[in-house]
């Protein structure tokens, strides 16, 4: 069994309103804006990059833990919108942090990812050699949208992190505080891969009209 002992999260400093945010190409109707759901975002600062901002949620989550970095047995990172192939940002969190013991690497996986890292940091526990991981998403999906296009409504930047434990192993007192990880599923529908892409100028671009999109991924297959 498996527990979420500690959950942290960091927004960027600068948080837009619909009223903040530059004007679009295409003007949008206050019916369509409210249609969105999207009140604020956050646009990261130059200093609020990948790997600061995932410590700094890696540390809140740390805290409501009461788990020392240096306990940690492993750092998963999920991140796609700010590719390093050389080192990845992962080590960089691990440092920041203090995790000396801890292995560190990070995955994609789009908006998936950090269901992906939590699936992959509760299959690292099953083995006893681990303990006590860290996964953690940062995102800068804000980058991701062309400017002045209506992906700027929605796309914007933070960081989320859990810290996972083997129950029993959060000292003498039990299983420790939090809830428990009941169990996870993942799956992929490799025929729709082409559906999007991030073009050579970086920014995400679809193939599917944004209401066959959003159909698609609330599809439930039973």
């Amino acid at each position: 069994m498996f527990r979420i002992t500690g959950i942290g999260s960091y927004l960027p400093q600068v948080m837009h309103s619909n009223a903040t945010l530059p004007a679009l190409d295409e003007p949008i109707t206050p019916d369509e804006l409210a249609r969105i759901g999207v009140a604020h975002r956050g646009w990261a600062a130059e200093h609020e990059g990948v790997a600061e901002m995932a410590a700094i949620a890696a540390r809140r989550a740390l805290a409501r833990a009461q788990v020392a970095a240096a306990e940690l047995d492993l750092v998963i990172l999920a991140n796609w919108t700010q590719r390093r192939y050389l080192p990845e940002f992962a080590p960089t969190v691990k440092r920041l942090l203090g995790a000396g013991r801890a292995f560190a690497h990070e995955l994609g996986c789009a908006c998936a990812g950090f269901l992906y890292a939590l699936g992959t940091a509760s299959e690292f526990l099953r083995n006893p050699r681990y303990r006590r991981a860290l996964v953690v998403a940062s995102e800068q999906t804000s980058r991701r949208a062309r400017p002045r296009s209506r992906g700027t409504l929605i796309l914007g930047d933070a960081a989320g992190a859990f810290v996972l434990e083997r129950a029993g192993d959060h000292g003498p007192g039990g299983p420790g505080p939090g809830g428990r990880l009941i169990d996870y599923e993942l799956a992929c529908e490799g025929e729709h891969a082409a559906i999007m892409e991030i073009t050579g100028e970086g920014w995400v671009h679809t193939h599917l009209a944004q209401r066959e999109l959003c159909a698609l991924a609330a599809r439930i297959d039973k």
